[in-house]
């Protein structure tokens, strides 16, 4: 009878809102990071990880635009502002 009890509790789970911080974010982002750099993410999980790391990226302000513009428009166009991820 306990097992049909841990069950009903299971099923009566509801949609809640959860906070999250921006230092929360910012510090999943490092841990990806961190994990692709040293290698522990397999090439098969990388495209999935990539999504979820652009996708909290997202939730991050861009930051500062840099006072002096780029010389060249190839620099320029290859130079994207990412989401600040201070220390």
């Amino acid at each position: 009878m306990a097992k049909k009890e841990k069950q009903t509790q299971e099923a009566e789970v509801t949609d809640s809102t959860v906070e999250v911080s921006q230092s929360s974010i910012v510090m999943v982002c490092r841990i990806v990071a961190a994990a692709t750099e040293r290698g522990a993410i397999k090439a098969e999980e990388m495209s999935v990880v990539g999504q979820v790391y652009d996708y909290l990226r997202a939730f991050l302000p861009a930051p500062p635009e840099a006072e002096a513009a780029p010389e060249s428009d190839a620099e320029a166009a290859s130079e994207k502002p990412e989401p600040a991820l201070a220390e």
